[in-house]
């Protein structure tokens, strides 16, 4: 192959396009070239095509029976040279610059953004040069001139997804706020104090959720059996642990699941609720049979015990039980059922019973066991 004629392949901006696109969407029709190129004179494709096949690079596939252009191996070769000068395209071709945090612009530099590959975001040398590729590909796809610090990240980001490479793109995923979210926090914020404070609360809350909570405490929460309040200030020990009773009805061992929980969260919270206290203990009730098996004063005597045990036996004091007062209280049974676990707390009051949290959310269901209280 003639030196001159492979200068001028690479000569025209359209020309390396055509090789990088038919590259990246494998052997294309005419009509796809022309649509992805944006060219809307036949005329201008051809010109084109015609250099690239003079020069081997390009190729006319027909035996799918359909015509397709394709890359030779010549071709595929130059479009790994053009890759690894890609940086170098970009550079000087486009005059790319990245702005730092700061608002300072500086010429795109392919070996600083390798070591950051490297150093940053935890590539080894072979990945870092695979990723650069697909980046630069893209950035010259893209042709932006200026990208900020954040969204280079958030593009490194989408390449390392594209590539599979899932733990790099998990530890490095960025944990922020949208620009119109940060918007929107400015526009409900007074003072610089107060705007900061809803900042912090949003990135640690979305920071603890996914990467300080252990992965045991993670997995409770996600399954509705936990809330914690002030999650984002979990690292800090100031928060507070609500501990559904329902969802541990499942099994038989009601009780023992429920002690078996909080012994696991005892030395990570300050307070902690069981939440649904009277519904669970219905649950347990209809679960062993009900009234035809069981004795239901007896019954919850021996689960109020249990619980008085419990929190005795943990030695934790900052434990309380949330009785949920709402419309179902209205079927009889899980009325007779509030009461009488009531009833029988009141009677225990020289015991040191944990606190009773009611969570009144029906006024007429809180009327029916006014008497008691």
């Amino acid at each position: 192959m003639k030196i001159d004629i492979l200068a001028k392949v690479l000569a025209s901006s359209k020309r390396v396009k055509i090789l990088l696109i038919i590259d990246q969407y494998g052997p294309l029709r005419y009509s796809e070239l022309m649509e992805k190129l944006g060219i809307k004179n036949s005329g201008e494709l051809n010109y084109h095509l015609s250099f690239l096949k003079e020069a081997g690079m390009v190729t006319l596939d027909t035996e799918s029976g359909q015509r397709r252009y394709t890359l030779t191996v010549l071709g595929e070769k130059t479009v790994d040279f053009l890759k690894e000068l890609g940086s170098i395209l970009i550079s000087r071709e486009l005059g790319l610059h990245i702005i730092d945090e700061w608002g300072i612009a500086y010429s795109y530099d392919a070996h600083k953004l390798v070591n950051i590959l490297k150093k940053e975001f935890g590539l080894t040398s072979k990945q870092a040069g695979k990723i650069l590729k697909d980046l630069d590909t893209l950035l010259l796809d893209l042709n932006l001139t200026f990208y900020r610090k954040n969204e280079i990240n958030q593009i490194i980001l989408a390449v390392l997804l594209k590539n599979k490479l899932i733990d790099n793109f998990i530890n490095n995923a960025m944990i922020g706020l949208k620009s119109k979210e940060l918007d929107g926090l400015l526009e409900h914020a007074i003072f610089y104090d107060e705007f900061a404070d809803l900042l912090s609360q949003n990135l640690l809350l979305t920071f603890n959720v996914s990467k300080k909570l252990p992965s045991s405490i993670r997995t409770l929460l996600q399954s509705g059996i936990f809330y914690i309040s002030h999650i984002q200030k979990w690292p800090f020990g100031f928060e507070e642990v609500v501990l559904d009773a329902l969802p541990l009805t499942r099994d038989m061992d009601y009780l023992l699941d429920v002690h078996n929980f909080i012994l696991s969260i005892k030395k990570l919270s300050h307070f902690i609720y069981l939440r649904n206290f009277n519904k669970a203990i219905y649950q347990v009730f209809k679960n062993y049979g009900g009234s035809k098996v069981l004795d239901l004063n007896k019954f919850i005597l021996k689960s109020l015990k249990m619980v008085f045990f419990l929190r005795k036996n943990i030695n934790y004091d900052q434990f309380a039980i949330e009785m949920t007062i709402d419309d179902s209280l209205e079927e009889d049974k899980i009325l007779e059922f509030t009461t009488t676990i009531l009833e029988q707390m009141i009677a225990f009051k020289k015991v040191s019973n944990p606190p009773i949290i009611l969570n009144i959310k029906s006024l007429n269901s809180l009327k029916l066991i006014e008497t008691t209280l």
